[in-house]
């Protein structure tokens, strides 16, 4: 597939455009993806914030009215109603208040007396570990609100549970009011509100959202793949599919130097189908100027032939091997032969009948001194 892809200017292309799109579609969903888990997320922030309020104003409320009830009551209930988890942590950073009868106790140390309606229904559980708070981002903030307990609250997510499912956890300090000493005079702060929201809905939006815009990105890259596929056709591999076969049939002798590309665009591609057209205007005039030459060498050869028979004198013209290489007509007639009957032969064998030169042959002598010799043998004038 690679190696055909390589091969093929058209799928280069195309594949680069497609590939720097891809990553572009992919890049914006992610990053569209991230903004979008930002909203979401700052949404269940406020809805903490939000749940939060009414539950410490309880806390407050309860100090106020000497009760012990109300904000747990209005715990659970909001629990209930929303499916999120509202805990208080107390000020050891460890138990849940409301699990055991620890406060239950104070109150009734300080005022001597306990209400049946705030036992009622109270769990009283022998090893109170508040779920979430062992791990290492609750410890972090924990550490935070020991040295201040004033500061402000701390969201965080975490993954919990064998699925590891998501938890935005939202922190908010309590703090002891003057009210609060007489049933937690051993503690500094009077604790934390813990918020923890799943996040499972809000990842499987998130997943919907993810698939929705990936299947739109796949859509479109394949739309955009087929219309890109058809102007690189229509504007590059086109043009130059049509060149290369005007080069082919010219190579194979199927077309002549007159074939043209036809020039449909002012760009690169047009610009190459233009200086080929003037490539090929060039060769045309080449080679009208090497046939009109062709024509000129013919006829000169033709009219020095002419001249040549003409000549009354018996004319041959020899190489340094003594081998005949032209004669005149007058000459051929002398010998009773036909000119081409005689180029090939040697002079020795033609004029004296022998094998091998004699010594007077005047065309050894000539190639010996480079000087023109003359000799008259059997009623032949030979000049070397």
């Amino acid at each position: 597939m690679f190696k055909y892809i390589k091969k093929n200017l058209h799928l280069k292309i195309l594949s680069l455009v497609i590939g720097i799109i891809t990553v572009g579609v992919l890049l914006s969903i992610f990053i569209e993806l991230k903004n979008r888990e930002t909203e979401l997320l700052e949404e269940k922030i406020r809805a903490s914030r939000f749940l939060a309020q009414p539950v410490l104003q309880a806390i407050y409320q309860d100090m106020l009215a000497e009760r012990a009830d109300m904000a747990r009551h209005l715990v659970k209930a909001l629990t209930d109603l929303k499916g999120t988890e509202i805990k208080i942590i107390r000020s050891n950073g460890t138990e849940e208040a409301f699990k055991d009868f620890k406060t239950i106790k104070n109150v009734k140390k300080t005022h001597g007396a306990v209400r049946k309606e705030w036992a009622d229904g109270h769990p009283d559980e022998p090893i109170n570990v508040a779920i979430g708070t062992n791990t290492a981002e609750f410890k972090k903030a924990f550490e935070g609100f020991s040295k201040n307990w004033g500061m402000g609250s701390v969201y965080y997510v975490e993954k919990s549970g064998p699925a590891k499912t998501a938890v935005l956890t939202y922190l908010h300090p309590i703090e002891k009011k003057a009210k609060c000493a007489s049933c937690h005079a051993e503690e500094g702060a009077r604790g934390i509100l813990m918020v923890r929201t799943p996040l499972t809905e809000m990842y499987s939006e998130l997943a919907i959202t993810r698939n929705q815009w990936m299947l739109s990105g796949a859509i479109a890259i394949l739309i955009g793949s087929a219309l890109l596929s058809l102007l690189i056709s229509s504007t590059v591999t086109g043009p130059i599919k049509k060149n290369v076969a005007v080069i082919k049939k010219i190579t194979e002798g199927k077309r002549g130097y007159h074939a043209r590309v036809q020039v449909r665009s002012e760009d690169e591609i047009g610009y190459m189908a233009t200086a080929f057209n003037n490539m090929l205007d060039a060769l045309q005039k080449r080679d009208d100027d090497n046939k009109r030459l062709f024509e000129m060498v013919a006829r000169s050869k033709e009219e020095w032939v002419d001249t040549f028979d003409a000549i009354g004198d018996l004319i041959s013209i020899l190489d340094r091997d003594f081998n005949v290489l032209k004669v005149n007509r007058a000459l051929a007639n002398k010998l009773g032969q036909s000119p081409e009957h005689l180029i090939g032969r040697r002079c020795c064998n033609l004029f004296f009948n022998k094998d091998a030169p004699i010594e007077a042959c005047p065309h050894a002598a000539t190639l010996s001194s480079n000087t023109i010799t003359t000799a008259e043998v059997n009623d032949f004038v030979f000049e070397g």
